[in-house]
């Protein structure tokens, strides 16, 4: 059986169970949507229809007329998901945020999922303002301080003598990095194909931002704001 999940709309977010979560993206025709691994099988129809009555007794849905439209707090969230332009998915080893996904369309918000911490509680949804991103991505910690080692030029006289920076490297698909400190993955439109990736590496003592893009591989020394301002690069598109 489905866990009891009191529906909240706070300025934390909006908190939804699994099937909650499921239920509202498929009245949005919402699908191939980039989020968080799911734990629990597909509803059978008994509990779909106690899902829909529950969201409908709590006002995240609105019964009118014999159809089912959204309520007016979620409503601009799920069509944010719905029309998607670009989604960006983060994960960071040391900071306190956990593993998130960001939707972007073309108005002045962005939408942020991110699993959820009560029991029960699959995802909690906010929509938040695009051009406060960067004071977010950084107060929120997900932003990994770069360090500067003290043997620094003898590492960029290293690297500048391999194939490494600004050319191929030796790692042949994302699927292959270890030892990172930050992963962030960009996938475009409403079918989610995936446009590049970024890490920021430790190597030898130091650490490298790493952009995988197709076939395209770069790498460089990873510096304080690098990895900010190329995030904000490839989501300023919109």
């Amino acid at each position: 059986m489905q866990n009891e999940l009191n529906y909240e709309i706070t300025e934390k977010g909006i908190g939804l169970s699994e099937w909650e979560f499921v239920v509202l993206c498929n009245v949005c025709s919402v699908h191939n949507l980039i989020c968080f691994e799911r734990k629990e099988t597909a509803p059978g129809e008994e509990e779909i229809v106690q899902t829909v009555m529950g969201l409908v007794k709590r006002g995240v849905v609105i019964n009118q007329d014999d159809s089912f439209r959204l309520g007016t707090d979620a409503a601009p969230i799920f069509k944010g998901i719905q029309n998607r332009k670009f989604t960006m998915m983060i994960r960071s080893e040391e900071n306190e945020a956990p593993d998130s996904c960001f939707y972007f369309g073309e108005g002045d918000n962005y939408i942020l999922a991110q699993p959820g911490a009560r029991e029960g509680e699959y995802v909690v949804l906010k929509q938040l303002p695009k051009n406060m991103l960067g004071t977010y991505l950084e107060q929120s910690g997900f932003i990994p301080r770069a360090s500067v080692p003290e043997d620094i030029v003898d590492i960029m006289k290293s690297l500048e003598g391999e194939k490494g920076v600004g050319e191929e490297l030796s790692i042949t698909a994302p699927d292959q990095v270890k030892n990172e400190r930050f992963m962030a993955e960009f996938y475009s439109g409403s079918q989610d194909e995936r446009v590049t990736s970024l890490y920021v590496l430790r190597d030898k003592g130091s650490e490298l931002l790493v952009e995988f893009s197709d076939s395209v591989q770069y790498a460089d020394l990873y510096r304080e704001g690098d990895l900010l301002n190329r995030i904000l690069s490839l989501t300023g598109r919109l």
